[in-house]
């Protein structure tokens, strides 16, 4: 029996037309308005070439880069006149004068910059009510200058996306049990290929999973209480191992042999009944095996 469990998100506070970089939530019914938000077409990186003596073009492998979006937004501040000033609250200045510090603050994403590879998710809420998330990086951050009369600063932020897809914010979870009958599962949302991670816990050796048709097979001996991460996710592709109680990464990309894809094409299909199993010697009841992924999709 396999059991699927949906693992809490960022968003799940988010209200339809909303967003939310770190701790900052923007858009509709809170001080960050946005006014539009304006999503670049990707680039086409092509290999074609002209083929000699003739008036053919032989195309070749296209690879897609993503554009940026830039969100056009506003920054409400709540600075009283200075005839009223006494029948306010009097945290109101305190709170609205760092209502735009606070986004900046978010956007410069200091500490996923200053990290090789780091992304800082960019969670929403579409019109629908469903929660999705978009990886990348916040880049340019342009503002007005506050006035003597001014109650609105005028933002323009960019975000940089690391591919085309966006994701749900939830991460589903299945649950095998070693050299069990392969259970079949059919992801409950999306349109567009997921990408997806196992968790190995040990004690086992020589583990083989098997998602659809994908053969993920480890020649590796796993301690008990220590955590393998196979992983094809774009933004933590990497195959490591680590104490389960937390300590340093060691990185076992070795450990990947037989007829296993590289990681950039391990991906689960949209509305596909997709069989899963494990097997492994050396298993105790402290094994287990987690296959998880986000639900993918083509259009924000």
């Amino acid at each position: 029996m396999v059991t699927i469990a949906a693992l809490s998100g960022l968003g799940r506070n988010l209200r339809p037309y909303q967003f939310q970089i770190g701790d900052v939530i923007f858009g509709r019914h809170t001080p960050y308005p946005v006014e539009k938000v304006d999503i670049q077409s990707y680039n086409v990186n092509n290999q074609d070439f002209q083929v000699p003596m003739s008036n053919e073009t032989r195309m070749g492998i296209d690879t897609k880069q993503a554009g940026p979006m830039t969100f056009t937004m506003g920054v409400i501040d709540n600075a009283p006149a200075k005839n009223v000033a006494g029948s306010l609250p009097d945290d109101l200045v305190a709170k609205s004068s760092k209502l735009l510090t606070a986004l900046q603050a978010e956007w410069k994403a200091t500490a996923t910059t200053k990290q090789w590879g780091e992304l800082t998710p960019l969670v929403y809420c579409d019109g629908y009510g469903s929660v999705r998330r978009i990886y990348g990086r916040p880049r340019k951050f342009s503002y007005t200058r506050k006035s003597p009369k001014s109650l609105f600063y005028r933002v323009t932020a960019e975000y940089a996306r690391v591919d085309t897809l966006t994701y749900s914010d939830v991460e589903f979870a299945a649950s095998l049990i070693q050299g069990a009958e392969p259970v079949n599962y059919s992801r409950i949302d999306g349109d567009a290929d997921s990408w997806l991670r196992v968790l190995l816990t040990g004690p086992m050796t020589n583990p083989v999973i098997y998602v659809g048709d994908n053969t993920l097979q480890l020649q590796l001996s796993i301690d008990v209480d220590t955590i393998v991460e196979l992983s094809s996710y774009p933004w933590a592709r990497r195959i490591v191992s680590a104490p389960a109680a937390g300590g340093t990464l060691v990185n076992q990309r070795r450990a990947l042999v037989g007829n296993t894809r590289y990681l950039d094409q391990i991906t689960m299909p949209a509305a596909t009944s997709v069989a899963m199993k494990y097997t492994a010697s050396g298993t105790t009841a402290d094994s287990g095996c987690l296959v998880l992924w986000r639900d993918a999709y083509n259009v924000v």
